[in-house]
């Protein structure tokens, strides 16, 4: 807007220049109109080089060929300066040649709005290089700050996931020193107090020993529940499948994870022994040279997905072990289990949430 408000204001100078130096003739009126229709396709043909060479060069010729259309030379320095094509400069220079002999009063008039044109273009064309820079400056910084964040984030996910595995790994630390210390004394005292009630000849004690060793029961019960919860909870699901693909040398496996969390660990415990049952068969029943598994949490249900790209498949209905297993596994959790035999082997399972 800038840019058009100068070209405008320099050629309404330009016309009450002309206008005030000579009488107004329909010569005048079509040097106006040209003049406009000129600047305008200065405009229009910005940034190509051949189109301001041509209007240019046009514009030259007119003035040669018709010296009163040198008044409106200043609007045409304009955007030649704008295009930073100087060495047009000099045919405009040749069209104030020839206007200068024939318009002598008007010719300084002439050379300042020339100046002042070529000032406007060259600090209007500053202002536009310094705006361009600080917008790629802008782009950049935002970029950047993009990139730190994204960089932060990846940060703290990995700091999670390292805490997420410490506090795994310092639970079945927990769930072993317990099992193997506590679980051991408790069953030594329970093998004590039930040897001491054997021996014991005092019926008087027969009834604390009895209580003794119910308070034991309880407590090793309460220590294997412990136990066995802090090691249910210590078993990371994406980990464990991660396991069983590294054990597989004769495919290539692939694990797509996303989720969000842990599962429930029913749940786990059947995606772990179908996964499985799944690579044990590709192992030993299937051709396949590639496998993807994919465990993925949507809003309603959990998805299972193992697929192979093996040949050998058999047409028949019977289900072997391994995939009758599958369906009772999954049929307990509620959930559905779908073979497919359509370009490889597909087991889909979906559980709901």
């Amino acid at each position: 807007m800038v840019h058009l408000g100068n070209k405008a204001v320099l050629f309404l100078l330009c016309n009450y220049f002309f206008i005030n130096s000579q009488n107004i003739t329909q010569t005048s009126i079509l040097f106006l109109l040209c003049a406009f229709i000129i600047g305008c396709l200065f405009s229009y043909w910005e940034g190509s080089k051949g189109g301001i060479l041509f209007l240019t060069a046009l514009v030259c010729l007119l003035t040669l060929c018709f010296p009163a259309f040198g008044f409106y030379l200043p609007v045409f320095i304009y955007d030649i300066i704008q295009a930073k094509d100087y060495f047009l400069l000099i045919p405009a220079g040749i069209g104030l040649i020839r206007f200068c002999p024939a318009f002598l009063s008007s010719a300084f008039i002439l050379i300042l709005l020339m100046m002042l044109s070529a000032i406007l273009s060259y600090a209007f064309g500053r202002i536009s290089d310094y705006k361009e820079k600080l917008h790629h400056i802008l782009d950049t910084s935002k970029e950047h700050a993009i990139m730190m964040h994204e960089r932060n984030q990846a940060l703290i996910e990995k700091q999670n996931a390292d805490i997420h595995a410490a506090t795994l790994s310092e639970r079945n630390r927990i769930a072993r020193e317990i099992h193997d210390n506590v679980g051991h004394m408790l069953t030594r005292s329970l093998l004590q107090v039930g040897a001491l009630k054997v021996i014991a000849r005092d019926d008087a004690l027969d009834e604390p020993l009895t209580e003794l060793q119910n308070t034991l029961n309880t407590a090793m019960t309460n220590v294997r529940t412990s136990v066995h919860d802090l090691h249910d909870n210590a078993i990371d699901l994406e980990s464990t499948l991660w396991e069983i693909i590294d054990g597989v040398n004769t495919t290539k496996i692939s694990l797509e994870y996303d989720v969000e969390g842990t599962l429930p660990n029913p749940i786990k415990y059947a995606f772990i022994a179908i996964v499985k049952e799944a690579v044990n068969n590709i192992q030993k029943h299937s051709n396949a040279k590639n496998a993807f598994i994919r465990v993925c949490m949507h809003p309603g249900f959990y998805l299972l997905s193992i697929t192979d790209n093996g040949t050998k498949i058999s047409t028949t209905d019977s289900r072997g072990i391994g995939l009758s297993n599958m369906e009772e596994r999954v049929r307990a959790l509620n959930g559905v289990i779908r073979f497919d035999t359509e370009n490889g082997f597909k087991i889909t399972i979906i559980i709901r949430r």
